[in-house]
């Protein structure tokens, strides 16, 4: 699967990206699943689209800056609310070329809390971020 960000902010990222087309869905065990990159999942219209599409999980790699915390913490509950969709919102952790990340990664989930269905996310998500951080490295890896 190859995702590229769907919108792009005003401002510095169009030097770096180009605009993708469309959301892709993946199948792990009882979970679909789908990307939305950063700025994507702001979108209600977009949220609304993959869960249309028979999404259960939005994993979303971001790189906020410090004044964003609003997003990860009012946004992407709202957004699971509104489409009854689970999200992982990760976001970056340190500083790079000057920029200091918010270093707050939400896991939320939808209209009627499954708790137990969290827990089963976050431990799927850490295995698939440490799945990927071991293809890199070509070290063995299953989730």
């Amino acid at each position: 699967m190859h995702q590229r960000k769907l919108a792009i902010p005003p401002g510095f990222e169009w030097d770096y990206f180009s605009p993708g087309q469309g959301c892709y869905l993946f199948t792990y065990k009882c979970f679909k699943i789908t990307t939305l990159i950063c700025y994507d999942a702001e979108f209600s219209e977009t949220v609304r689209h993959v869960a249309a599409q028979g999404a259960d999980l939005v994993l979303v790699p971001t790189a906020l800056g410090t004044d964003w915390d609003w997003a990860g913490e009012k946004m992407m509950p709202t957004r699971a609310f509104e489409n009854g969709v689970f999200f992982a919102y990760a976001n970056g952790v340190g500083t790079q070329d000057g920029i200091t990340f918010l270093s707050k990664s939400v896991i939320v989930g939808r209209q009627e809390q499954n708790w137990h269905a969290q827990a089963m996310i976050q431990k799927f998500y850490t295995r698939l971020l440490i799945c990927l951080w071991s293809q890199k490295h070509r070290r063995c890896c299953r989730i």
